[in-house]
């Protein structure tokens, strides 16, 4: 498996605890993965990326974006530029708050390989740790865990696996598009109009206790369903994936 697919650990400087937590769980499995650095912009000034409109995020989510997830989707975007790079297939970018079993492991393999068959759909990206429920088509099944075409993609990203066309499709989206908001919100969103998202039935990457250190949010749930923000991009997200359920994407 490891051959053909890029894995990279996003990891804060400062944080060695989770580097340490992660290094212990990912050497229990046969998979060949590298640090990334993760960014963390300057306290005064981290909204200064020249791909960051200041407008649209007001429109969409009726505020601005915090240190955290300026540097959680910049993060995210360099793995994917150095996965480009690169001759490297596939990439699995991991968050380092993941755990994996050797089960679970092995669920990946098989979905990993059948994705590279030709009885595979198009695809972008495949959430292994992220799980939702609502507008999906099952694809094929595997063992106790079965793949779904995601029409409404699960907002975590603490575990994706990309292709390659996927991945350049993304950046070239923020490259025209901008940042705008969290990169889980904008990955849902790009990948409702687009129906190449993928997910499983069960998380295949489990999660620590621990919360994020680099994409801290600051809206309240209470706060987020009374604002116009969030009804027109829900509005949105909710024609999209509809449109591509009814098209069988």
């Amino acid at each position: 498996m490891n051959e053909p697919l890029q894995c990279r650990v996003i990891n804060l400087d400062r944080s060695v605890e989770r580097l340490a937590a992660v290094t212990e769980n990912l050497s229990t499995i046969p998979i060949v993965w590298s640090r990334f650095p993760a960014f963390e912009p300057p306290e005064n000034d981290f909204l200064s990326d020249v791909r960051y409109r200041k407008d649209r995020a007001s429109a969409m989510l009726g505020r601005q974006l915090s240190r955290g997830e300026m540097g959680c989707f910049q993060s995210h975007l360099g793995v994917l530029e150095q996965f480009l790079s690169s001759s490297a297939t596939h990439c699995l970018a991991l968050e380092d708050d993941i755990q994996m079993s050797c089960e679970d492991f092995q669920k990946l393999c098989d979905i990993f390989d059948w994705l590279k068959t030709a009885a595979a759909p198009r695809w972008s990206c495949l959430n292994l740790a992220g799980v939702y429920h609502k507008r999906f088509r099952a694809i094929e099944s595997f063992k106790t865990v079965s793949l779904r075409r995601a029409y409404q993609f699960p907002v975590l990203t603490s575990a994706l696996l990309w292709s390659r066309a996927g991945a350049g499709d993304f950046i070239h989206m923020v490259s025209r598009d901008g940042i705008w908001g969290p990169v889980d919100y904008q990955l849902r969103s790009y990948l409702a109009k687009t129906g190449l998202g993928l997910s499983v039935s069960q998380p295949l990457f489990k999660l620590s206790t621990d919360t994020s250190t680099i994409s801290g949010r600051y809206i309240s749930e209470s706060a987020k369903l009374l604002s116009k923000a969030y009804l027109k991009r829900k509005s949105t997200l909710y024609f999209w994936s509809t449109l591509n359920q009814i098209k069988g994407t």
